[in-house]
């Protein structure tokens, strides 16, 4: 039971890796509910509004190119050669197997790693250019964090989750702001999970959201942006991004929300079976 002076938004959809269940708000007050374990609904997700489900264009303002070119990714073949690959937003450099780089490519599995970690699987050659951009994406989201940090709860605080564990994400004291949560999977496909339609323009306490880890299993940088300004445009154009592959695009948005009264908040997360 919360006192009377918050009042805290808990959420849950599916979304990839991360599965999140049915969203709830937990009241002040006389009109608090307390969450059991059976008081939670069925999974549902965020989906693409297929009213604005439109090509993007990077001239319009729902998908603007990054204002500074992002710096190359660099890709290593595993099991076998590399060519023909062209970036997307971020442009790529393949280097020699072995070689120093940001993202490893196993040809015959279709892994592909990160710093030894398995960020997605079965990635094909034509995916790798949306997983460049991710690379890139996440460069400018913690860029963005050093400037203007916006602090996350994890609960449990174990980065590493099996099929089926529960994960709650905790943004405090974002009273009277406009709070945007989305999740980027290691092949660049990003899911708004926050806010859905039924929500609030902003938040009247603390937002929770409970994601369930599940398949395809990798790793997921959870990225949220906090504002003391309305974010309507840029929900609008994460929500004509919604399960693509567009980490680029995202990238793009973030550079053009960046300023005064705006802070972000990452963590990443790894699932397994």
């Amino acid at each position: 039971m919360e006192s009377d002076a918050t009042m805290n938004e808990r959420q849950c959809h599916p979304i990839g890796s991360l599965l999140l269940a049915t969203a709830m708000v937990v009241l002040a007050g006389a009109e608090a509910r307390a969450e059991t374990a059976g008081d939670r609904g069925p999974l549902r997700g965020v989906y693409t509004d297929q009213r604005v489900d439109l090509p993007l264009d990077p001239a319009r303002a729902d998908a603007p190119n990054p204002r500074n070119p992002p710096a190359p990714v660099r890709i290593a073949p595993r099991n076998g050669g590399l060519d023909g690959v062209e970036g997307r937003v971020a442009p790529i450099e393949i280097v020699a197997a072995g070689g120093a780089a940001d993202l490893v490519w196993d040809t015959t599995s279709g892994d592909l790693l990160e710093r030894d970690q398995v960020v997605a699987r079965k990635v094909a050659k034509a995916d790798l250019p949306a997983a460049a951009d991710r690379v890139a994406l996440v460069r400018r989201v913690r860029e963005m964090v050093q400037r203007a940090p916006r602090a996350l709860r994890l609960v449990p605080e174990e980065r590493v989750l099996r099929n089926g564990a529960r994960l709650d994400v905790t943004v405090a004291g974002v009273a009277g702001r406009a709070v945007v949560m989305l999740v980027v999977a290691g092949d660049g496909t990003t899911t708004l999970v926050h806010p859905l339609r039924s929500d609030r323009p902003k938040a009247e306490g603390d937002v929770i959201v409970s994601l369930d880890a599940g398949p395809p299993f990798g790793t997921d940088q959870i990225v949220v942006v906090t504002a003391g300004r309305p974010l309507d445009e840029f929900v609008t154009s994460l929500r004509r991004l919604d399960r693509r592959r567009a980490a680029g695009e995202v990238l793009g948005l973030l550079d053009a929300l960046e300023g005064e009264g705006v802070d972000v908040g990452t963590q990443s997360v790894v699932t397994q079976p």
